[in-house]
């Protein structure tokens, strides 16, 4: 897989001079020494714990501004076409997108039987419920999104999002092994695997990786945890860099800090969009996850880079990576809003107009009381709609 930003990792530098001595020494004192760095309090324990610790840093110079700022004019060409937000049914139709391709990429659900799970009259009370809190986050984009300042804020997103449905889909022998027995976070320990490097991977209900790809452990103990949480959500409160680098910085300390048995990429990401909410446009954020999707073995071999030891705490690599993906997220942003503004001035196109008035029609209270026929009409002209929006 070829490297698509101008950027040579540490690791890159080591293989191709090797052969000279203290190099590579050299290479990294330059960097980690150099006016464009920035170093950030959080240690990355390289090639699992057993390998050495380094200061986490970055390089933010004139290339990655310039891709920074690129990035910046794009969104704010977006912003002047928010009006289509007020069409009925367009904040909902989505926030589901953003929700569906988030547990897509967990491989827990695929979009369509997510769907139909979620608006079926007969099925678990509980599940739908689960679903609709992860939802009601993704929708308080459109009014003041909520972002977690502290470790505990953390830990209150998570209980309120990300476990109802963990535990709606989960069996009472694995859950006893999935609930968190920290005062915030777990005690034990997980190993974190990358889905680039092959077969399909993920953690079993001990947090175990079930195949040989597993090259990383979280943050332990919990103490940690707690501390580099709060090391990075003040982070990105503060702001002291540029938004794009402060989200991207504190997408990479949570998922290496893995603070959860399970549902650490779903917090993560949507957290993520939350904080693209709030510095970027709405429609970009709530197209993170099928960025992410798009982009997914990039991603994460990006991540994996910066948790070797000849990378040496260097987070340049997966800014690159945060920022390329943001692209794509602004790609298809720009393609939702294409289609929704023909939607709107086109009325014959009346099942993508209606799934989205039904859509918006919708509350919790709804979920129980439907009948079967507006089930079936919405499983009929919910997922063409949502097709549009994704191809």
């Amino acid at each position: 897989m070829k490297q698509d930003f101008p950027y040579e990792t540490l690791e890159q530098f080591y293989y191709k001079n090797q052969a000279i001595h203290g190099s590579y020494v050299s290479e990294y004192r330059r960097r980690i020494n150099s006016p464009d760095t920035h170093k950030i309090d959080i240690s990355i324990h390289a090639d699992d714990v057993i390998g050495p610790i380094y200061p986490a840093f970055f390089c933010l110079d004139d290339e990655l501004r310039e891709a920074i700022q690129s990035l910046e004019d794009r969104d704010a060409s977006l912003q002047y076409k928010k009006g289509l937000l007020k069409k009925s049914g367009v904040k909902k139709q989505l926030a589901i997108r953003e929700m569906l391709k988030n547990f897509e990429i967990e491989q827990e659900f695929v979009p369509q039987e997510f769907v139909k799970s979620f608006l079926q009259k007969k099925t678990n009370q509980n599940k739908n419920l689960a679903l609709w809190g992860l939802l009601s986050e993704y929708l308080t984009f459109f009014n003041n999104p909520s972002i977690p300042k502290n470790a505990y804020e953390i830990r209150a997103l998570y209980d309120r999002a990300i476990w109802p449905n963990i535990r709606s889909e989960e069996t009472p022998e694995n859950l006893e092994h999935l609930k968190l027995d920290g005062i915030l976070f777990r005690l034990g320990t997980v190993e974190i695997g990358h889905a680039f490097v092959g077969d399909e991977i993920y953690e079993d209900m001990n947090g175990k990786i079930r195949n040989k790809n597993s090259n990383h452990k979280g943050t332990s103990p919990e103490s940690a945890i707690i501390n580099e949480l709060n090391t990075i959500t003040k982070l990105y409160s503060d702001a002291p860099f540029p938004s794009i680098v402060n989200i991207a910085l504190h997408y990479f300390v949570f998922n290496n800090t893995h603070p959860f048995y399970d549902g650490n990429g779903r917090c993560s990401r949507l957290i993520a969009s939350s904080q693209i909410a709030q510095n970027y446009d709405i429609v970009t954020a709530l197209s993170f996850s099928q960025a992410y999707l798009e982009d997914k073995k990039r991603f994460e071999k990006a991540f994996s880079i910066c948790q070797k030891s000849k990378n040496s705490g260097d987070l340049t690599p997966f800014l690159w990576r945060f920022i390329k993906t943001m692209g794509k997220a602004l790609d298809i942003a720009e393609r939702s809003i294409s289609v929704l503004s023909t939607a709107e001035l086109n009325p014959e196109k009346i099942s993508t107009d209606l799934s989205f008035a039904m859509l918006n029609a919708l509350t919790i209270s709804d979920m129980p009381e439907l009948d079967k026929t507006r089930e079936q009409l919405i499983e009929k002209l919910v997922k063409p709609s949502m097709n549009n929006l994704t191809n």
